[in-house]
């Protein structure tokens, strides 16, 4: 992934901000939700390495 592209991904704000269902039920939304879906897919594989690291420190502890 190439430095625009990381740079876009960490500065989207979450889909949630802007949604009209949010107020309705917020466990609902957050549930099937495609768009948070895929934020939080973006955001994981932006953050890869740190998950990974976190992931493996737990395992160690």
């Amino acid at each position: 992934m190439d430095y625009n592209a990381r740079m876009i991904i960490k500065t989207i704000e979450s889909p949630c901000r802007g949604c009209s269902r949010l107020h309705e039920d917020r466990e609902l939304c957050m549930r099937d939700c495609d768009k948070l879906d895929a934020f939080q897919k973006a955001m994981v594989k932006f953050h890869e390495d740190k998950v990974h690291w976190f992931s493996a420190r737990l395992r160690a502890a």
